[in-house]
């Protein structure tokens, strides 16, 4: 869990936990034969030489089992070797088919609704196939090494009897000797037939626990710099008000008091792209501002209306921002990309803009523009490739990753539902605070809108929501992630396109609940449904990662540029949506008369 969400993303779940669960197996195995079974026998081979060479006056059969034993071992681990490359193909497969299961059944509503039942099936049994293929070949190569060890064993049992029957008939020894010497030999590697197995399993059990080692071992890509402290904003939660509302309240830091900082957020010249980072981060950047400087200062420098905003000191003092030219903001990208050398195109290239304590700011953009990543990286799920982001002044590098998470409320588009109660998942949002009791947690459903929801259920706050929440509306998934937030009571609110999955009744009334839970605190909107940025403070218009507009909403319907045309055709959509329920309208009035 505290590797980065990087990490998450590029591995599939039920391989993960396949080699967790190989990993976890393999410890009991490796004590079971390493230490109980292995470790006795060569200390018995050990004990009964020197007692060969000793009491029974045999040096030649005492080193045939020597020699015998270090053949054996020495052939084991070259032939285990060889064994564990054509194991780990096997494995591979075996991880794909489980892979494949796994998601197929945890997608069963896709798969179903897509009718692909017999597409996964095919595949699974394809990838099983594989498996089945690649476990032949492991067993035919444990035959080969089981052969050849029973052939080492047979060479030097005959050994040692040769060199006694020798000693027996020139009288230098006697029969029960001889005798003796068999039982010896046999006591020996009868335990020794079973070290092939014993040591595959040991090779198997070592490579599943070096795996899970692997996972244990891998560095967070996120993690706290030497010397960060905790982050602590301006804000007085509902709970801490409780608290120092009561009689017995001992006197805490809340409001301005306590070395708190303002719920100021910023982004200064941000660059960020997915994936591998490059050689010198920043010099696209670099080659991006000095190839874009002319036609940026053309179209008019967003940076401009941010200095202007911050001169105002107030949430709504933005200066208006013409438009970048769509042909001028066109070539800056293709000179950045040229710049990245066929890399992965950046995300976000040069994105700067400041939202003050208790002001709004709304993300707009076409789905690619990088909306959500600023989200991300306020988050810091990912680190930037350069310039910095920074909230109450800080960069989020030098303040701890929980502190920054803790100070931070999220409503996503996506909500991630456990398969616990309906209670369990609104209670999530502030699981470590002992302070929430039943009564908060009713109320953060109730300002959610998620009341009538929960009085028709049986079981009401208690109610199973399934694997996913799969149980639940997408409208009531959404307000159930909204409860969420406001049961956090974070300082700063992260809406990433709340509404979109509520119909229009639902979302004027969660658009009061959002205003009203806003209010006081710090609010960024992801936004598709210009309706809700149209209220904040101020608006950027992302387009390929770039801020190509900024100002309010009547700032940018003025300007003519790309929000007034994406504004247009909402308004024509309405426009056509009115028409279209006025012909039915008319049709079903004729056809009443």
């Amino acid at each position: 869990m505290a590797l980065s969400i990087q990490w998450h993303t590029s591995k599939r779940t039920g391989a993960v936990m396949r080699a967790l669960d190989r990993g976890l197996t393999s410890a009991s195995t490796i004590v079971n034969q390493l230490f109980l079974r292995l470790a006795p026998t060569v200390i018995e081979l050990i004990v009964l030489v020197v007692v060969a060479a000793t009491r029974f006056n045999a040096p030649a059969p005492a080193a045939c089992l020597l020699v015998g034993f270090f053949a054996y071992a020495v052939a084991t681990v070259r032939m285990t070797a060889w064994r564990r490359r054509i194991r780990a193909r096997m494995l591979k497969h075996d991880n794909t088919a489980s892979s494949i299961a796994a998601e197929a059944l945890s997608g069963a509503e896709a798969v179903k609704t897509a009718g692909n039942e017999d597409f996964e099936r095919q595949r699974y049994s394809a990838a099983t196939a594989e498996y089945q293929a690649a476990n032949a070949s492991s067993q035919g190569s444990l035959v080969i090494l089981n052969s050849t060890q029973q052939f080492i064993i047979a060479s030097c049992l005959l050994s040692v009897l040769l060199f006694a029957a020798y000693d027996v008939t020139t009288g230098t020894s006697t029969l029960g000797n001889f005798v003796g010497l068999q039982t010896m030999t046999v006591t020996v590697f009868a335990p020794l037939g079973f070290l092939g197995t014993i040591w595959s399993m040991l090779n198997t059990a070592f490579t599943d626990l070096s795996n899970l080692l692997q996972m244990i071992r891998q560095e967070p890509d996120i993690e706290d710099a030497p010397g960060a402290v905790a982050l602590r904003l301006e804000w007085t939660s509902d709970r801490d008000a409780r608290e120092a509302a009561a009689p017995d309240a001992v006197e805490v830091a809340v409001g301005a008091g306590g070395g708190r900082l303002p719920a100021e957020v910023e982004f200064r010249d941000v660059w960020f792209r997915y994936g591998e980072r490059g050689a010198a981060p920043g010099s696209n950047a670099r080659a991006f501002t000095a190839k874009g400087g002319a036609a940026a200062a053309a179209g008019g420098a967003p940076e401009a209306a941010g200095d202007a905003k911050a001169a105002g000191g107030g949430a709504g003092a933005v200066a208006p921002a013409a438009p970048v030219a769509d042909a001028d903001a066109a070539a800056l990208v293709a000179a950045s990309e040229a710049e990245e050398g066929g890399a992965m195109p950046a995300t976000l290239r040069g994105v700067s803009f400041t939202v003050p304590a208790g002001g709004s700011l709304a993300i707009v953009g076409s789905s690619g523009a990088g909306k959500s990543t600023i989200g991300k990286l306020l988050f810091r799920l990912y680190d930037v490739e350069s310039g910095s982001v920074r909230v109450g002044g800080r960069d989020v590098k030098e303040v701890t990753v929980s502190s920054l998470r803790s100070q931070l409320g999220l409503v996503p588009q996506d909500t991630t539902l456990f398969n616990a109660t309906l209670a369990y998942n609104i209670r999530y949002g502030a699981a470590t605070d002992e302070r929430v009791t039943d009564a908060d947690v009713e109320e953060a459903a109730r300002r959610a809108a998620l009341w009538p929801l929960v009085e028709r259920l049986t079981d009401g706050m208690q109610t199973t929501v399934g694997e996913r929440g799969l149980q639940l509306s997408g409208g009531e998934r959404q307000r159930v992630s909204i409860a969420r937030a406001l049961l956090r009571d974070a300082p700063i609110l992260l809406a990433d396109e709340y509404s979109s999955a509520l119909d229009s009744a639902t979302e004027a009334e969660v658009a009061e609940t959002m205003t009203a839970a806003a209010r006081g605190r710090t609010l960024l909107v992801i936004a598709h449904r210009l309706s809700t940025a149209m209220h904040c403070d101020q608006i950027l218009v992302l387009s390929a990662g770039r801020v190509v507009e900024r100002g309010s909403h009547a700032e940018l319907l003025a300007g003519g540029g790309e929000y007034s045309r994406m504004w247009g055709m909402r308004a024509g959509e309405g426009a056509g949506e009115g028409a279209e329920a006025g012909e039915e309208a008319g049709e079903e009035a004729g056809e009443e008369a």
